[in-house]
C-alpha cells in the first residue's frame, strides 16, 4: 500500500488560512456577539490582539536583526583572520576560478549577474571573485592546481 507523504506545514497553512478567511468574511457585529457570548469584552480583546501582533512583529524584526548581525560579525571575522593565498599567476587564478565554478555551477550564474561575461574579466576582477568565494568558503574543497 503506497501512501503519499503528507505536507503537514501546507495542511496547517490551509487550515489557518481558512480561519483567517472566515474571520475576515464575518460581519463585525457577529464577531462582537460571539465574543460577548463567550464572556469577553470586544474592545479589550481587540487591544490584546493588537498588542500581541505588535509584539510578534517586533520579535520577528529583532530576530532578523540578530541573525544579520551574527552573519556580518562572522563575515568580518573570516576576512580578518583567514589569510587567503591565491595562485601567483593570472592563468592559475583563472584556473582556480574555473575549478570553483565547475565544482558549483550555480556560482557562474551568480558571478555573471554581477560581472558580465566571465571570460573577459580583468585580473583584478578575478582576484576579487576569488576573495569573495574564499570568504564564502567556496574554495576550501577546490584543488589548488585548479583541476
Amino acid at each position: 500500500m503506497a501512501t503519499e507523504k503528507r505536507n503537514h506545514r501546507l495542511e496547517l497553512d490551509r487550515v489557518l488560512g481558512g480561519i483567517v478567511d472566515s474571520i475576515m468574511e464575518a460581519p463585525e457585529a457577529e464577531i462582537e456577539e460571539d465574543l460577548r457570548a463567550a464572556g469577553d469584552d470586544p474592545e479589550a480583546t481587540a487591544d490584546r490582539l493588537r498588542a500581541k501582533l505588535a509584539n510578534t512583529v517586533e520579535r520577528h524584526r529583532s530576530h532578523r536583526r540578530t541573525r544579520a548581525t551574527a552573519r556580518m560579525q562572522q563575515h568580518v571575522f573570516l576576512m580578518n583572520v583567514q589569510p587567503w593565498e591565491f595562485p601567483e599567476t593570472e592563468k592559475q587564478r583563472m584556473q582556480l576560478l574555473g575549478a570553483a565554478i565547475r565544482r558549483r555551477p550555480e556560482l557562474e550564474e551568480m558571478l555573471q549577474a554581477k560581472l558580465r561575461d566571465l571570460r573577459t574579466l580583468s585580473d583584478e576582477e578575478v582576484k576579487d571573485c576569488l576573495r569573495q568565494l574564499a570568504e564564502m568558503g567556496e574554495l576550501e574543497e577546490v584543488p589548488e592546481d585548479g583541476e
